[in-house]
């Protein structure tokens, strides 16, 4: 189900670097919260998130020129994370303000299905729960 944005919301570049490097830079959650709203879909799973990430970096490198060709100086890994992002942030600023990409660039798909088609040949191994309505009110609370 899409959400409704026609507002910019600013982000914290630990969130903005993690979709365009695809690596957690911030909590998991965060990634999700950014992408939720730069899609305007709020029934994103896990599966789904880099697509949706590819699917919204070219509207963020618009927001925030220069980090499309910001190059890593070294691997990012625990130890070398926050000095990364230290970097990125004295280049970029700290936080980065953004709206949501149009509809049209944004496919909403079903979980199942997009988990079926990326498992090809193993999609055997993808089971299906079918919750009652009482139970789907508890699952999007």
């Amino acid at each position: 189900m899409a959400m409704k944005h026609n507002m910019k919301k600013t982000f914290p570049m630990s969130q903005v670097l993690s979709v365009t490097s695809m690596k957690l830079f911030c909590e998991f959650s965060k990634l999700v919260e950014i992408l939720k709203f730069l899609s305007n879909d709020n029934q994103l799973f896990s599966h789904q998130l880099p697509r949706v990430a590819r699917e919204v970096i070219p509207y963020i490198y618009r927001e925030c020129p220069g980090l499309e060709h910001y190059e890593f100086s070294k691997e990012v890994n625990v130890d070398t994370w926050k000095e990364i992002l230290e970097d990125v942030e004295a280049k970029f600023g700290k936080f980065v303000e953004l709206e949501p990409i149009p509809a049209d660039d944004h496919s909403i798909r079903n979980p199942t299905e997009e988990l079926k088609e990326m498992m090809g040949d193993h999609r055997n191994k993808v089971i299906e729960i079918d919750l009652d309505q009482d139970d789907r009110e508890d699952w999007e609370k």
